[in-house]
């Protein structure tokens, strides 16, 4: 019975978990456009940023309700003990000036802010995830292409040589079919290369390092087009960023308010 000895170094590596979890984790799984879509919605550091700003501020919200609190002071009179007094008061605060519709004014603005904000994040996410899915759609047909092109260019290549070896033709054309076949090989390689960088930057719109799919499935003539400058420009008035700029007006407008509501004294009870 014969055994087989392997060094240490290269046992190492071959049971290495690293190796092990790469070779596991293989892509092989084809992608859609909706996949996409939800994969990205569900986990976007940028959406979930944006999610718990909104939650942040709902909690805000309900602080800048709240009515203030009493206040229990305490005060001692004299340091002997037979003579000193001591004296404990309940202060309840009552706001005038409409400090606290002010106030919730300013959270409320705050917090539709931060939806809008939410809606652009998720809006931008979903652009970005068409975008680079059909990236990767186009960059896979270009791979096609330049695979095709280089295996003819090969077969073409040896046809030729074969004709030289016959005597049939001069050995310059063979050296140009050689020439034709390097540059159509070329053209492949980088467009696999291109294809790869495309599926890293669509990986990334949720946060995966690695690309998990194998590729994306989808019709490269459903890709979607600019809408007319004419209907794009009747909805300028609803877009995301005019309505941020517009919530944005309103919320300091109501902290100009807070702070002048300020200038009225409050009373003690």
């Amino acid at each position: 019975m014969r055994k087989h000895v392997l060094p240490l170094g290269l046992a190492a590596i071959l049971l290495s978990p690293f190796l092990l979890s790469s070779v596991r984790a293989q892509p092989s799984s084809v992608l859609t456009l909706e996949q996409a879509q939800a994969l990205a919605a569900s986990k976007s550091f940028a959406v979930t940023a944006a999610q718990r700003e909104v939650d942040a501020n709902d909690g805000a919200v309900r602080q800048a309700g709240a009515w203030r609190n009493p206040e229990l002071n305490a005060s001692v009179e004299d340091t002997q003990r037979a003579t000193r007094t001591t004296t404990a008061t309940v202060d309840f605060p009552i706001e005038f000036g409409g400090k606290r519709s002010a106030r919730l004014s300013a959270a409320d603005r705050a917090r539709e802010l931060a939806q809008a904000e939410l809606h652009n994040v998720r809006a931008g996410l979903r652009a970005d995830v068409v975008r680079a899915f059909f990236g990767v759609l186009v960059a896979q047909e270009r791979v096609a292409l330049t695979s095709n092109s280089a295996e003819l260019a090969a077969r073409g290549a040896d046809a030729v040589a074969k004709r030289v070896a016959a005597g049939k033709v001069s050995p310059v054309d063979e050296t140009r079919a050689r020439v034709d076949q390097a540059n159509a090989q070329l053209e492949a390689t980088e467009a696999t290369a291109e294809l790869e960088s495309a599926r890293h930057t669509l990986a990334a719109l949720w946060g995966d390092v690695e690309p998990l799919f194998g590729a994306v499935q989808g019709d490269i003539e459903l890709m979607p087009a600019r809408a007319p400058t004419s209907e794009l420009a009747r909805e300028l008035d609803g877009s995301p960023g005019l309505l941020t700029s517009r919530i944005e007006m309103d919320r300091r407008r109501a902290l100009v308010d807070v702070e002048r509501s300020k200038g009225v004294p409050d009373l003690t009870v």
